[in-house]
């Protein structure tokens, strides 16, 4: 595994402590396997993370069955990361329940002390619109994320450094959620409003925020784009692009599907526009490469992702007058579509 920025958490020895004295070890256990799947997620290895987080929540599930007082905002954080571990191996539908009872627990949580739980109602509302947008309940997920953005908003007014982040996150969330439902103008200001914030953050501490700006201008492109705005869709994207290249060529694992997301953005902008089709296809072709190992490994995570790119890469061959190929990638996403 990669060197990371944080320790690499220690489950075997916490679970030898842990069998020999649970009272006293198994809360360090348990998250000492959340950090563990945190940091497999991290470097890409998205399957192994699900078997630590799984062990995390039934460890935290029964230490808060006893004793909710102490283990409860725990037991939720688990839920929360066991939501994000599904949806990130393409099990979209199981990750509902764990990110709905997330919510519910931190709703009761922060009624009785805002202060302290409060920030973690907002992150786990911002997951939720999330997972109901990645199943198709678009309306649904405007609720949560409306919500999460209020109370985003005030808690980054207050305090800036603290919230800022996840302020950004929500909004760029919420531009999605907008776009998917057809509101493509009132999509516009909270992603822009994503991008001021993180491309400041990201001046500040390239590292720790680079891979969240790079999301808002691709984002921003998309949104740009939507409403016909097209050839201002070419800045956020170009910048988008180079930031993730330079990133994926740092952690490919960590970084590659969003440098494809990205090429494929790019593609698309530039379908539209009309403009350097040449450079269109191989943006697109490159995201093809980088997603067809992807889908073959996780196709319910990568597969409709590699179909998109495909479709998009004929629709560049048909632009540039190559209809021979275009029809062989439409026909050969025909047969994998019906397979």
């Amino acid at each position: 595994m990669p060197t990371l920025a944080l320790p690499i958490p220690r489950p075997r020895l916490r679970r030898r402590l842990a069998t020999a004295n649970p009272a006293a070890h198994e809360p360090a256990l348990a998250r000492s396997l959340t950090g563990l799947a945190a940091r497999l997620g991290a470097v890409g290895r998205r399957e192994e993370a699900l078997a630590p987080i799984e062990e995390a929540v039934t460890i935290r599930r029964r230490l808060a069955t006893a004793n909710p007082a102490a283990h409860e905002p725990d037991f939720a954080l688990s839920l929360n990361n066991l939501a994000s571990h599904l949806g990130g191996v393409g099990r979209r539908e199981e990750a509902l329940a764990p990110i709905e009872e997330a919510v519910t627990l931190y709703r009761r949580l922060a009624t009785a002390n805002p202060a302290a739980h409060e920030p973690a109602l907002a992150r786990s509302l911002t997951g939720l619109a999330y997972h109901l947008g990645a199943v198709g309940r678009r309306e649904e997920a405007l609720a949560p994320i409306e919500e999460a953005v209020t109370l985003y908003r005030r808690l980054a007014t207050a305090n800036p450094a603290a919230h800022e982040p996840d302020f950004a996150r929500s909004l760029n969330n919420l531009a999605v959620r907008l776009g998917a439902v057809g509101r493509r103008e009132e999509a516009l200001a909270p992603i822009e409003e994503a991008v001021t914030i993180r491309r400041r953050l990201a001046t500040a501490n390239p590292a720790a925020h680079e891979p969240d700006f790079a999301r808002s201008l691709t984002g921003l492109a998309a949104r740009l784009g939507a409403v016909g705005r097209r050839e201002e869709a070419l800045a956020p994207i170009e910048e988008a692009v180079t930031l993730r290249r330079r990133l994926a060529t740092a952690n490919p694992a960590a970084h590659g599907p969003d440098l494809a997301e990205s090429l494929r953005t790019s593609a698309q902008v530039r379908l539209a526009v009309g403009e350097q089709l040449p450079q269109a296809l191989e943006e697109v072709r490159e995201a093809v490469r980088i997603l067809r190992p992807l889908a073959g490994q996780l196709p319910a995570a990568f597969a409709g992702k590699l179909d998109e790119a495909a479709g998009v890469e004929a629709d560049v061959l048909h632009a540039l007058g190559r209809d021979e190929e275009a029809r062989e990638v439409r026909q050969q996403l025909s047969e994998s579509t019906t397979s």
